[in-house]
C-alpha cells in the first residue's frame, strides 16, 4: 500500500516459526527413538519403555520467537502501511524530510521522520530504522531526534549499516489479513 508519484513496493518478510529444541542429553537419558524424538518436538507427550509418561515441556526448550522485517521506501505517509506491518521486529521506513518540509514530502510523495515513527508507533513495532534522507540535510541526527518525539527505538540507517532484528512483537500468525481499508490520512 506504499503511495508515491510512480509504482513502488514494499516488502515484508516473515521467518517461519521454528520447533522446539530437544535438550541433546534426553535422548540418551531416556532412550528415545526417532518418532518419539518427533512426537517431543510437535509438543506431543509420549510413552517411554518403561510405561511413564515424557512431555515436550520436560526436554524441551521453546524455540526462539519468529523475526519480521518490513520495508517502505518511496512513499507518502500512509494509515494503510500500519495493518500491513503491525508488529514487525524491524520497520525500515524512508524519512526523506524532516516535519517542517511537511508540505513539500505530501507533494513529492515522501514521508516526514516524525510520520515514520508515527507508522511505527502505530503498528507497534519492535524497533524503526530510518534511510532516504533529502540531501538537503547536513546533519542526519535531526532525523533521530524528530523521530524519537514519537518513537523511542530509532536507528538511522548509513551506507554500510548492519542490524540485529529481533523477534516479533505481536503474533503475526494470530494478526488477520492486513487492514488496508483505513482511509488514508496527511499525518
Amino acid at each position: 500500500p506504499l503511495k508515491h508519484r510512480l509504482e513502488t513496493c514494499g516488502f515484508l518478510f516473515l521467518e517461519k516459526r521454528r520447533k522446539p529444541k530437544l535438550n541433546k542429553d534426553s535422548i540418551a537419558k531416556y532412550k528415545l527413538r526417532p518418532s518419539q524424538i518427533v512426537d517431543l518436538k510437535n509438543n506431543k507427550t509420549v510413552v517411554l519403555d518403561d510405561g511413564e509418561n515424557l512431555s515436550s515441556e520436560e526436554v524441551c526448550e521453546p524455540a526462539d520467537e519468529p523475526r519480521s522485517y518490513a520495508y517502505c521506501s518511496d512513499t507518502a505517509y500512509s494509515e494503510k502501511v500500519v495493518g500491513f506491518v503491525t508488529g514487525v521486529s524491524t520497520l525500515y521506513h524512508e524519512s526523506t524530510f524532516l516535519e517542517s518540509e511537511k508540505e513539500r514530502a505530501k507533494t513529492t510523495f515522501h514521508s516526514t521522520a516524525s510520520q515514520a515513527a508515527t507508522v511505527a508507533q502505530k503498528a507497534q513495532v519492535g524497533q524503526l530504522i530510518l534511510g532516504h534522507y533529502s540531501s538537503r540535510y547536513t546533519d542526519d541526527e535531526e532525523f533521530l531526534q524528530e523521530a524519537k518525539t514519537v518513537f523511542h527505538n530509532v536507528e538511522l540507517a548509513s551506507e554500510g549499516s548492519v542490524f540485529q532484528i529481533g523477534p516479533a512483537i505481536i503474533s503475526l500468525e494470530e494478526s488477520d489479513e492486513p487492514n488496508a481499508s483505513e482511509e488514508d490520512s496527511t499525518h
